[in-house]
């Protein structure tokens, strides 16, 4: 489901990344809860996701070696479920609705996720990004370091490793949750194998996760308790507990699936998102 990136490339490979600067509006369509948008690299269409749960932007290594897209160095990279050596490509060019953009991408076989690429976090440096999902339609905002201006209370935001995070408290329990457009499920917890086992046999639903990264893992669908995100408190929502394997650790993510009816702000700047409704 996740990617992260290895301290030390990411910072050697971070520098050269240059964002959409835009307010104005542009469409995006949602597959499975995930956020999808039409751009081209090196002048190539292709559907991207948008992948905030991810670091960096991936591309496929066929859509690679089809556009000459060479490798500049190596590292590790580790998804929710398995660590593999991964290539990684500087400063490749991006179109995206009529910016002109780089990004930095790590090379990944996405045989079989549905997207040739996916456009990661560093898509949200210094800039508000806005996602109207009733709409389906989203912009980029420069405001200069200033907050934004909100009806809704503030939700912190928490930085880690380029990825944001935020507290949620999920059946009793406080946890650090991912922000994450790319999740199919509107929110995911890892969990042990004895336990998914455990639950599977007293009656929960079985599920088996590919991530968007192609990894696969297997866990149990249940409902969570009502919980509040902001200004909002949310019902019946889905969670699934998943197995991690040999992945990154993360405490929980959370997905656009909860969000349908509303719009999402994300303010890295000042390490805040929001949540709105549009009458």
């Amino acid at each position: 489901m996740k990617y992260f990136l290895p301290c030390l490339s990411f910072f050697v490979l971070y520098g050269c990344v240059t964002v959409p600067k835009t307010s104005v509006w542009f469409p995006f369509e949602m597959y499975n809860n995930q956020v999808v948008v039409d751009i081209a690299v090196k002048g190539h269409p292709v559907k991207a996701l948008i992948d905030t749960g991810a670091s960096m932007t991936v591309i496929d290594k066929k859509l690679a070696v089809f556009l000459n897209i060479k490798s500049d160095l190596s590292g590790h990279t580790s998804t929710i479920a398995s660590s593999d050596k991964t290539d990684f490509a500087v400063g490749v060019p991006f179109s995206f609705y009529g910016e002109d953009i780089k990004h930095n991408v790590a090379i990944r076989n996405l045989s079989g996720v549905g997207w040739k690429v996916l456009l990661g976090s560093s898509l949200l440096k210094g800039v508000v990004v806005e996602f109207d999902f009733p709409g389906r339609r989203m912009r980029f905002h420069d405001l200069g370091g200033k907050r934004h201006q909100s009806p809704t209370k503030p939700i912190k935001l928490i930085k880690n490793n380029s990825l944001y995070y935020t507290i949620l408290n999920i059946d009793g329990i406080p946890r650090k949750f991912l922000i994450d457009t790319g999740a199919v499920f509107p929110l995911a917890v890892p969990s042990s194998r004895a336990e998914i086992e455990k639950n599977i046999s007293d009656g929960k639903s079985s599920i088996k996760i590919m991530g968007a990264h192609n990894e696969e893992t297997e866990g149990y669908i249940d409902v969570a308790n009502p919980f509040a995100i902001g200004s909002y408190t949310f019902s019946k929502a889905k969670i699934a507990y998943y197995d991690r394997k040999s992945g990154a650790y993360i405490e929980g993510i959370l997905g656009m699936g909860l969000f349908k009816s509303l719009t999402l702000i994300i303010d890295v700047q000042n390490n805040e998102m929001y949540l709105e409704a549009y009458e």
